[in-house]
């Protein structure tokens, strides 16, 4: 499994980040809370520091949607790298 990470100018990052973290759920199938850890480290890693409060914001509103509806999963399983798109701001 693998992703390419992009850069793209956003005028909303905060939507931007949020419905990309949703695509990469799906996708990869990213139920449980390893895979979903290491989904929110990819975009802390390939993006610029001034854009990681806007990541943590949309990344706990993901949570919290997946929680109401009952996806998450408790159990760990491995997940490869994982690498989303690159805002500039």
């Amino acid at each position: 499994m693998e992703s390419i990470a992009m850069a793209i100018a956003s005028r909303d990052p905060y939507g931007d980040f949020r419905s990309s973290m949703e695509e990469m759920v799906v996708a990869h199938g990213l139920w449980d809370w390893s895979g979903l850890k290491e989904l929110l480290q990819c975009y802390l890693r390939v993006n610029e520091k001034k854009t990681h409060k806007i990541i943590m914001l949309a990344f706990v509103d993901l949570l919290m949607d997946l929680a109401s509806h009952g996806d998450v999963l408790s159990s760990e399983s491995p997940f490869t790298s994982l690498c989303p798109h690159r805002l500039h701001l």
